[in-house]
């Protein structure tokens, strides 16, 4: 039997921490999951490298400027979805120029600093999961999500 090899979607994902809160985006009128909550991200394109996709990301999402040097990889997860298999690169920062805001009105719709241990019950799993895996330090899972 010949084996398959994987092809996969590269994400990433931006842990904005301040305090003990991280930043969070409520998904409205995207197709996907709407009314959960997430946090900056997106996919990675063709010609950029995974932390020029996150600081691009953050940009259009969240309007703030972060160097590359401040973004802190906390967790890769490899999720498979219903749709595609996915590489998700979750970074945790805590240093930025300008205010977190919305961006995306037309993607989402409500934006909140929670704490860390009282997030909502309305997050993504895989959200919540690459969240706990960093607080525990755990680098490295792999989920199937629907």
């Amino acid at each position: 039997m010949k084996n398959i090899r994987m092809s996969a979607r590269v994400a990433v994902y931006g842990f904005l921490m301040k305090d003990k809160n991280v930043f969070l985006m409520r998904r409205y009128n995207t197709g996907f999951a709407d009314g959960n909550f997430s946090v900056p991200a997106g996919h990675v394109e063709a010609d950029e490298s995974i932390t020029q996709a996150m600081v691009r990301e953050l940009k259009e999402e969240t309007g703030i400027d972060v160097n590359e040097n401040d973004l802190h990889l906390a967790h890769v997860m490899k999720r498979k979805s219903t749709e595609s298999i996915y590489i998700d690169f979750f970074f945790v920062i805590s240093k930025w120029d300008g205010q977190p805001h919305n961006r995306e009105l037309d993607k989402c719709d409500l934006t909140e600093w929670c704490l860390m241990d009282e997030l909502p019950q309305n997050i993504l799993g895989y959200i919540n999961d690459a969240l706990n895996s960093y607080k525990e330090g755990i680098l490295f899972s792999n989920v199937s999500d629907s």
